[in-house]
């Protein structure tokens, strides 16, 4: 992971000095690599690790729990705790504390991931792509009845009121499938192994085709509706080819190195 992150990163610095022409020196650069800076989401991986020496402890813990409602009660309030701060404490209001909205959501998710991997809840499926779906689309559809000149993001971010319930139902609809045709679930499982490079590179591509968008297509925000798919499609692909590319030779190095391994232990032997 750490090693994605700084590959990625190098790229991106690449991308914008030769390619952006941003006024960024190689010095600034790799400093941001160091600040966790040089990615937009490189955010991710600075929380990763702290959240990867404290799994251990944290799986302890979990497993200490003795029934299944205390770990649901558990999820609740660490939920309440992230979720109803950015919700409620707006507009010169601060209704619920607020120091643990956006230290505890990452152990939030984490524990749901937990618990759905230990008692693995089925739910009928139609009715959960609908509620998953409602909570998907309660903003868009919210803000079109509120009269206000901006979009108004009432919900929250990563640790919002609604983007925890609408993960956790995405996933939930998809995490037990059985996908019958073995070439989509080649096509899926690579899709998986590439997923945090893909997320970590996706910027590089948004920033190149949005701006791409905007200077040869856009004339107005109506062309969002028919553009933003082709976009958004252009940049996961490019993402996913960065990411294969990167896997790829990686796998290559490894062998090269193992072979030599192999090699230097037969002359040793």
């Amino acid at each position: 992971m750490l090693l994605s992150y700084v590959i990625f990163s190098l790229v991106s610095i690449c991308a914008k000095k030769y390619y952006f022409h941003d006024d960024i020196t190689w010095r600034q650069g790799i400093l941001d690599i160091f600040a966790f800076k040089a990615l937009t989401y490189a955010w991710y991986i600075n929380l990763w690790i702290g959240l990867y020496v404290l799994i251990p402890f944290i799986n302890i813990g979990w497993k200490a729990i003795p029934t299944r409602r205390m770990k649901e009660w558990l999820l609740l309030i660490l939920f309440l705790l992230t979720a109803l701060p950015d919700f409620g404490n707006r507009y010169g209001f601060s209704l619920f504390p607020y120091y643990w909205e956006t230290t505890a959501y990452p152990l939030c998710f984490y524990l749901c991931g937990a618990y759905i991997r230990e008692y693995r809840p089925s739910f009928d499926k139609r009715k959960l792509l609908l509620v998953t779906l409602g909570l998907l689309w309660f903003q868009p559809v919210a803000n079109l009845f509120i009269p206000h000149p901006t979009y108004v993001h009432f919900v929250g971010d990563e640790n919002g009121i609604i983007r925890l319930p609408a993960t956790i139902g995405f996933f939930l609809l998809i995490y037990d499938m059985d996908v019958k045709s073995l070439r989509w679930r080649t096509v899926l499982q690579h899709i998986a192994l590439c997923s945090l490079d893909i997320y970590l590179i996706s910027p590089v591509f948004d920033r190149a085709y949005y701006a791409g968008f905007r200077e040869r297509f856009f004339e107005n925000q109506s062309q969002f509706g028919p553009y933003i798919p082709l976009v958004i499609m252009c940049v996961f692909l490019s993402s996913y080819a960065m990411a294969s590319l990167k896997r790829v030779l990686f796998r290559g190095l490894e062998r090269r190195i193992e072979s030599r391994r192999g090699a230097l232990a037969f002359k040793l032997t």
